[in-house]
This record gives C-alpha cells, structure tokens and sequence, in this order.
C-alpha cells in the first residue's frame, strides 16, 4: 500500500477541503496481469517548534 504525507507549517482550508478529490493516483500491480489500483491514502502534517522542548511538534490535519 502507497503512504504519502505531505509536512507543512500550515494548510488552506482550501487544501484540506479538497484533498480527497485531487489527492488520487492511479498506478498498476503485479505483472502479467498486471492489476489496476487506485489509492487516495495522503495525511496532511502540519508542524510547529516548541521552544521549551526544543521539539517539532507533529499533528495531522483531519
């Protein structure tokens, strides 16, 4: 199965709205017969600093 994340400081609302419809990707399987598929499984990340904790902080967008 195909992951992708995609890691940003921030996101339109425009991006998040319509990640579902144009975050589709078609690609093929096996070989001889090869399988078509299609998969849609992309995370918006967004980040910030804590500066106490000198950490990146990770939170996915829903």
């Amino acid at each position: 199965m195909i992951k992708a994340f995609v890691v940003a400081y921030d996101f339109s609302q425009d991006v998040i709205n319509h990640k579902n419809n144009i975050c589709i990707r078609n690609y093929t399987k096996g070989r001889r017969p090869t399988i078509p598929a299609q998969w849609t499984d992309v995370k918006l990340i967004k980040y910030r600093f804590d500066q106490v904790n000198k950490n990146l902080i990770f939170q996915e967008v829903e």
